[in-house]
């Protein structure tokens, strides 16, 4: 059985939707699909590593525009705009939605959630 081909080539749709067809089919042939369907997924975990990372999608707001870009500012300048002392910020940042973790222990502000964030205040 190791040298020979897959020849059951049912649609997927057919083997997760269609009961009768899957009832249908002796032990044998739902191993020979079984490994079918392994070998599948390893090839396309290998074609799926060899691609290079895909661009996060852009997900449309509430009135179906693309977002705009999102300029992350310095905590300082997040500060200056909320008239009050970085220590604070860095005091209250779990709290506050406007902070973006970076690498390391650095921190930025989104300067679109500081905004919405000033709007609601």
């Amino acid at each position: 059985m190791e040298n020979e081909v897959l020849t059951i080539t049912p649609d997927l749709e057919l083997i997760i939707h269609d009961e009768k067809t899957l009832a249908a089919w002796d032990r044998a042939t739902l191993v020979q699909m079984l490994a079918g369907l392994k070998l599948g997924q390893a090839v396309i975990s290998a074609r799926l590593a060899a691609m290079p990372e895909a661009p996060a999608p852009v997900v449309p707001e509430a009135n179906g525009h693309a977002p705009e870009p999102d300029n992350l500012i310095t905590v300082t300048e997040a500060a200056k705009r909320l008239a009050c002392c970085p220590k604070t910020l860095y005091r209250r940042r779990k709290n506050l939605p406007f902070f973006v973790a970076l690498t390391g222990r650095a921190v930025r502000v989104s300067e679109r959630k500081l905004a919405r964030y000033l709007e609601k205040r």
